[in-house]
């Protein structure tokens, strides 16, 4: 699952977009904003996959704010002046949509874009299927795979790890984990949680049900319910999808 991040001072923008996104598989909209400095912060602490940026702002247009990211981001531009778009390619941007956008304009650029960066991914070291944390001591390092990982909750500076029947403890901070887990395997679901897809057996009542013994219940917090549910909804067969 790809993290977009929509930066527009039209309120009326972002709401159109974002019902776009919630339609299309495998991107999830993870934060917006109408001030770029606001957006900044944020893009910089969620590390987004896409960022659905219009160039016409009146604080800073998104050609100088392209400027400011330091993190390799897939730019995606928004703007009613068609006069941008040379400048926009010339800047190696990853598309460019004209408003008023249609969704079939906007679906089409989400499909070049997943295949994009999932070539790009098989390029690289492919998908993760464990990774390492530190032990006890320096020298001592733990392999944990992540189709046996349950769940991690965090507690101040240090996180705990449930894996199988056991769990371990790393200082290692809750964004620098949300950070390395796949998206589209691992769903934050609270300031404090964060669950393996594949574990999940019920979502009932505001919390998360996992397969594991004792019975595990998370809640999800009001802060990533949105995020979350939208996710899910994703992958909901409801009556009525399939044809007859």
């Amino acid at each position: 699952m790809l993290k977009s991040f929509i930066l527009d001072d039209e309120t009326h923008a972002i709401d159109l977009l974002t019902d776009y996104i919630g339609r299309t598989p495998d991107i999830e909209l993870i934060g917006a904003d109408t001030n770029p400095l606001n957006a900044l912060r944020k893009i910089t602490e969620l590390a987004p996959d896409i960022l659905f940026l219009d160039i016409d702002m009146p604080e800073i247009s998104g050609l100088e704010f392209m400027k400011l990211l330091g993190t390799k981001i897939h730019i995606v531009f928004t703007t009613g002046h068609t006069e941008y778009a040379i400048e926009g390619y010339n800047r190696d941007i990853a598309d460019y949509l004209l408003k008023p956008i249609s969704y079939s304009r906007f679906n089409t650029c989400c499909e070049r874009l997943i295949q994009k960066i999932a070539y790009a991914g098989k390029k690289g070291d492919g998908t993760k299927t464990f990774f390492y944390i530190q032990g006890d001591n320096k020298a001592k390092m733990i392999k944990i795979n992540m189709d046996e990982l349950f769940y991690v909750q965090s507690l101040n500076n240090y996180v705990i790890i449930y894996h199988q029947s056991d769990k371990l403890i790393t200082y290692l901070t809750m964004k620098e984990v949300e950070q390395f887990l796949p998206s589209d395997r691992f769903s934050r679901i609270h300031k404090s949680y964060l669950v393996n897809d594949s574990k999940i057996k019920t979502i009932e009542s505001g919390h998360v049900i996992l397969h594991s013994q004792p019975v595990t219940a998370l809640p999800i917090g009001l802060k990533y319910r949105e995020q979350f549910f939208s996710k899910i909804r994703k992958v909901t067969l409801k009556r009525g999808d399939v044809d007859r």
